[in-house]
């Protein structure tokens, strides 16, 4: 595979020329592999790191080709197999659970969508070398971290659910802020961005404070269930506010109030609140 892209990276139109160049990779991959094979006992349990790697490798070569105005095919090629090998012997030689490599593999899409994301929020269209690099190096810090800090998260109770309202919620906030910023100039691509970025970030956040907090999914429910409706409180009001230029911004800033309002107050109540299924009717 790593053949195949340089060949395809030497931009030669000659399918022999680029033939010959995936015989080469794979011949010199072949002999690394047979004499090495005493050494690394590869197994199949190291294949998913290896699967997350190549897919993060992917991820950087198409990186770098936006950077330096290249075909995506060759570099994306490179970064497939160079990953797919590093990954390999990096789980055979620190094996790592199917969770604590899941969990690196979701670093890198939350790295991509802030890289992804900050490139759609600024102000002016991002050149390919900038997006380029901001997508690169959110996924490769997105999953060097995570694989980083895997083996030493612990998750119980309602973590999990509140991760995925962290990320519900930075979303909201995220894609609420660009027209903070920008007011009546705001464009469809900065509210993306702003999501992307704000759920990128809720993902970290959310992983922050399960570490730190015992909350109950009970208590995390009515966490999200208050800010929802502090959110829903902010944009009634809004129906009062005067038309006018400075009218989007004062919309989103009533918004993200009566959110920050309510996810203070779900927090706060919830582990002093205890409601029975009669409580519900």
């Amino acid at each position: 595979t790593a053949g195949a892209g340089i060949g395809v990276l030497a931009q030669s139109d000659n399918s022999q020329t680029q033939a010959l160049s995936a015989f080469i990779g794979g011949l010199t991959l072949t002999a690394a592999t047979a004499l090495s094979a005493d050494s690394f006992d590869l197994t199949w349990s190291d294949a998913d790191l290896a699967l997350y790697s190549g897919i993060t490798g992917t991820v950087l070569g198409g990186s770098i080709a936006l950077m330096s105005s290249e075909d995506f095919q060759g570099p994306a090629l490179i970064g497939a197999s160079t990953g797919l090998l590093a990954g390999l012997i990096y789980d055979h030689l620190k094996p790592m659970s199917l969770r604590d490599s899941s969990l690196g593999a979701s670093g890198t899409l939350a790295g991509l969508i802030l890289g992804a994301g900050t490139a759609f929020l600024l102000p002016n269209e991002p050149s390919e070398e900038l997006a380029g690099a901001l997508i690169g190096t959110g996924a490769l810090l997105g999953y060097s971290s995570m694989l980083w800090a895997a083996p030493k998260l612990q998750f119980s109770n309602g973590d999990y659910l509140g991760i995925f309202g962290s990320m519900a919620i930075g979303g909201f906030v995220g894609g609420s802020l660009p027209g903070l910023i920008y007011g009546s100039e705001e464009q469809d691509a900065q509210t993306l961005g702003g999501a992307m970025l704000g759920t990128a970030l809720g993902y970290g956040t959310g992983l922050a404070i399960s570490q730190f907090t015992d909350m109950s999914t009970a208590d995390v429910t009515e966490t999200i269930l208050m800010t929802s409706l502090g959110g829903l409180l902010g944009q009634g009001l809004t129906a009062f506010t005067a038309d006018g230029n400075d009218s989007t911004r004062a919309n989103r800033a009533l918004t993200l109030s009566g959110t920050a309002l309510g996810l203070a107050s779900g927090y706060y109540f919830a582990e002093k609140t205890n409601y029975e299924s009669e409580d519900y009717w």
